[in-house]
This record gives C-alpha cells, sequence and structure tokens, in this order.
C-alpha cells in the first residue's frame, strides 16, 4: 500500500480508549449527604440536653453547702480557738516558769498546756480531713443519697459531740 491509497483506510484512533481509563471518583460533601430534618430533630436534642443539664446545676447551687460542712467549719473554727487560747496559755507559763526559776508545778501545767495544744491540733488536722473527704465526695449527696451518707453524717456528729464533751471538762 502507498500513500496514496492508505488515505481512505482508517486503522483506529490515536487516542486511549474509553475502558481503559481510571473513572474519576465521585465527590459528595458531607453536608449534602445529611439530611436537613435530621439535623434539625438532634439540634433541638442538644439544646435540650444543654438546657436541663443548666437548670439542674443552678438548683443544685441554691441549696446552699450541706449541714454537715457547716457543722465541721463551726467545729473546726472553735478548735482553731481553742488552740490559740491554749497556745497563749502556753506561752504564758513558759515566760511565768523562765522569770520565777520555774516551779516543778508550773512546769508541770507548761508541759500539759503545750499536750492539749498538741492534741487540739490533731483534732483540728482530723476535722479538716474530714472537710475535705465531704468536698470531695459531693458534698454528702443531693438529698438522694441514701443510707450510707446519712449513717456516716451520724457517725461524724457523734465524733465531735464527743470531743466537744472531752475538751468541755
Amino acid at each position: 500500500m502507498s500513500d496514496t491509497t492508505s488515505a481512505g483506510l482508517t486503522y483506529g484512533e490515536e487516542a486511549v480508549p474509553e475502558d481503559t481509563k481510571k473513572p474519576a471518583p465521585v465527590e459528595d460533601s458531607e453536608e449534602q449527604s445529611y439530611d436537613p430534618a435530621v439535623v434539625q430533630a438532634v439540634m433541638h436534642e442538644l439544646e435540650e440536653q444543654r438546657n436541663n443539664l443548666f437548670a439542674f446545676t443552678k438548683a443544685e447551687g441554691k441549696e446552699g453547702p450541706p449541714a454537715i460542712l457547716e457543722d465541721l467549719r463551726k467545729g473546726n473554727e472553735d478548735l482553731k480557738s481553742k488552740v490559740e487560747s491554749l497556745r497563749a496559755e502556753a506561752a504564758n507559763a513558759k515566760a511565768m516558769s523562765e522569770r520565777q526559776g520555774a516551779s516543778g508545778q508550773e512546769k508541770e501545767a507548761a508541759a500539759g498546756a503545750l499536750r492539749q495544744n498538741a492534741e487540739l491540733k490533731k483534732l483540728l488536722d482530723e476535722a479538716n480531713q474530714q472537710i475535705a473527704e465531704l468536698q470531695a465526695g459531693g458534698g454528702g449527696g443531693g438529698g438522694g443519697g441514701g443510707g450510707d451518707s446519712d449513717a456516716r453524717v451520724a457517725q461524724l456528729q457523734q465524733q465531735r459531740r464527743r470531743r466537744r464533751r472531752r475538751f468541755a471538762r
């Protein structure tokens, strides 16, 4: 065949056939794939939950701290004042003993005041620890805590009464 006779014949295309090409990926945006009615319902439910949680926390805060915490704070302040008064007494006794040559009885009184001061300091630390435990544990419950928290409150109140009686002597 020559150029003159082969001009009318076609042997194929000079392009890549379609079946050998990789298909273009179809991209859907995420916003188009969600139904607007479903999005609206989910948003409404989330807003309701937020509002209910806000109302609940606001109502919880209005009640104030639990009564046991207030009692422990008062007891704590009483112990602090007793510690301070005993420190003052101990300092006075120590100064008196140094000035007067310190008779044996005065030394014993000063030592007793120091021991009592140490005991009260220990009790104060225990009361602070109990307050911290109650605060860390949610403040004693929100009214539906059950018998366990009520028993703990009764136990703490009984301990406080015993300590007051012991140091009131």
